[in-house]
This record gives structure tokens, sequence and C-alpha cells, in this order.
């Protein structure tokens, strides 16, 4: 519900070009716009609000045509552990895509990835 509700209540907006900016999930919610990191900051504060532990995966993508690293940490996606209390899996959330919740970008797309607690 509360990944249906930050997609049903923001939609994409790119940051400036050449400038990465981060908001305050009020401002998210409030504004109704954001990018990925935007709906991540979102997702992990309301979903830790309520008990539930979550993890940032930062990814390093790859150029779809070469296979070949694109170039810097151009996307990020929320990982939530489920059951909450001892977490035996990790469900992804990225609500910047217009997926389900536990889509994942498909290998082809990704280099590297790198994941921090939130």
């Amino acid at each position: 519900a509360i990944f249906n509700a930050v997609r049903e209540n923001v939609r994409y907006v790119r940051d400036p070009e050449g400038v990465d900016t981060y908001q305050n999930p009020r401002r998210s919610m409030s504004w109704g716009g954001g990018d990925c990191d935007d709906y991540t900051i979102a997702l992990a504060s309301l979903l830790k609000s309520i008990g539930y532990p979550v993890m940032m995966r930062v990814m390093e993508t790859k150029d779809i045509r070469t296979g070949r690293r694109a170039g810097g940490w151009t996307h990020i996606l929320l990982l939530c552990g489920l059951p909450p209390r001892a977490p035996t899996g990790w469900i992804p959330l990225d609500a910047s895509v217009d997926k389900p919740a536990g889509w994942y970008p498909p290998k082809n797309m990704v280099y590297t990835v790198k994941d921090f607690p939130a």
C-alpha cells in the first residue's frame, strides 16, 4: 500500500541537467514530484516509520548496446526486508518505473551495485 501510494502521488521529474538534488520525503509527497533518489528516500522513511528494515541499493548501469559500464552511479532503489523483525529476504521497490513492487532491473542494465543501510 505504501509503495502504491508513493507511485500514485509522486510523478517522475528529472533533476536539473548536471545537478543531483535530494529532497525531504515530505516535499516529494506535497509537491508530487521527484526522481529515483527522492522516491527511495520517501519509501525508506515511510517503511522505517512502521518498523520495516530497509537498505538503499545504488547502481552503476551498463550501456545496453555495448554491455560496458555506462559511467557513474546513475540509479537507486529501495530494498525492504521481510518479514520485518528478522528478514529472510529483500524485496526491491523501484517506484521510478512503471513496474510492480518486486521488479528489479534486468542484468543487461546493471554493471555493479552497492547496498547501504538506511
